[in-house]
């Protein structure tokens, strides 16, 4: 073993300084041919679906992204900016289905249709702690109403609440 640095990530898109955003509580979808990519989670920068089959060049290839949440007077979080706690809590991919547990919007169901998750298989069951949606909504357009009002999504083709 090298311990070469084989790459790294960093969340491509803008967080305004009282946005809490860290890449957390992730799944690598199960695609046939063997492909990586993964769902994940990033409090008030929603979810992403990366594909790093190369370490050297990982790209988001998908996302949600909720508004900024407005920060509380005094708020004792992300000092010394301060920030409201929210955002995506969890995401995890199962069945062709992102399911996502937000702080600040409760349960949410999307569908990420690029070609990049093509060749997902079907599970009977999913228990990844244990490792045992929108409107449509593309190109950064904001969803004009329902739960996510105001989020913007991005894919290489569609994100779909459901």
């Amino acid at each position: 073993m090298t311990r070469a640095k084989l790459g790294s990530f960093l969340l491509p898109r803008n967080q305004s300084s009282s946005e809490n955003c860290t890449l957390h509580n992730f799944n690598v979808v199960p695609l046939r041919d063997g492909d990586d990519v993964l769902v994940h989670a990033s409090y008030q920068a929603g979810f992403g679906v990366v594909d790093f089959n190369d370490l050297g060049t990982t790209v988001e290839v998908g996302w949600s992204d909720p508004p900024p949440i407005p920060t509380p007077p005094g708020s004792p979080f992300c000092a010394p900016v301060g920030c409201e706690i929210g955002g995506d809590w969890s995401t995890y991919w199962y069945n062709n289905f992102i399911y996502e547990s937000s702080i600040t919007e409760g349960f949410n169901v999307f569908r990420f249709s690029g070609p990049q998750t093509a060749g997902a298989m079907r599970l009977g069951h999913l228990n990844p702690e244990h490792a045992g949606v929108h409107d449509r909504v593309a190109g950064g357009t904001p969803n004009a109403e329902g739960p996510g009002m105001g989020r913007q999504a991005r894919a290489s083709t569609v994100i779909m609440r459901l």
